[in-house]
């Protein structure tokens, strides 16, 4: 496991992201190209989430890909209406995937590059699949927080205003442009038969028990 940080522009500030490595990484030489898998984190989480609170680590090392845990903050994986500087889609899209590529021995094709994450980062990872299906080949979400884009004190109550506050300041009021563009199951609504031959692989997941498997069983059936 190894710490980076990101200068970027986009955010005006650096930005840390942390990397696992594959067991051989270090001893392959420059013509072996490893696949990455982006993995994102959950809303109030960071980019060690991952390694700190599951076994990741012990279990991603024999297989053979480099694994990227980006930091996202709360930020839902989006360009914020409200905040100038927080563009979390442009700066994974334009500048990490970009600066990961230049700086390991990636494949830097569509077929070697995933992307998965968990509630916020299962939304985030759908989104960027269903905008940008040039760029993954598979995409995975896991309890995923899907209806996002959406959700309001009006849809949730006020007892979900921690939430709805923070969904407020990236994506601004209810009904507004920013919610639509980032409204996936407005994307797969209205996506065109021939954008849906070139979909990554989509992986959905939520759990019987937990309070978004609703939301991610519309989602499906829209699919």
């Amino acid at each position: 496991i190894v710490d980076f940080k990101l200068n970027s522009k986009l955010m005006s500030r650096e930005m840390p992201y942390r990397v696992i490595f594959p067991f051989d990484y270090q001893q392959t030489d420059a013509k072996k190209l490893y696949p990455v898998i982006y993995l994102l984190h959950g809303l109030t989480g960071h980019f060690n989430n991952w390694t700190d609170k599951t076994k990741i680590v012990e279990y991603a090392g024999s297989y053979g890909f480099i694994v990227v845990m980006p930091e996202g903050n709360d930020g839902w994986y989006s360009d914020s209406i409200s905040v100038a500087n927080d563009k979390y889609e442009s700066y994974i899209i334009q500048e990490l995937i970009p600066e990961i590529d230049k700086k390991f021995k990636t494949n830097p094709n569509r077929e070697g590059r995933s992307i998965a994450g968990l509630s916020m980062g299962g939304y985030g990872s759908l989104k960027f699949g269903l905008k940008y299906p040039e760029k993954f080949v598979l995409v995975g979400s896991f309890s995923g927080a899907l209806g996002a884009a959406s959700w309001s004190v009006k849809s949730l109550g006020n007892g979900w205003k921690v939430l709805t506050d923070s969904i407020a300041s990236v994506y601004g009021e209810d009904e507004s442009q920013t919610r639509k563009e980032n409204d996936i199951y407005k994307m797969v609504r209205e996506i065109t038969p021939e954008k849906i031959k070139s979909l990554p692989f989509l992986y959905v997941d939520c759990g019987t028990e937990d309070g978004l498997i609703q939301q991610n069983r519309d989602f499906t059936t829209i699919l």
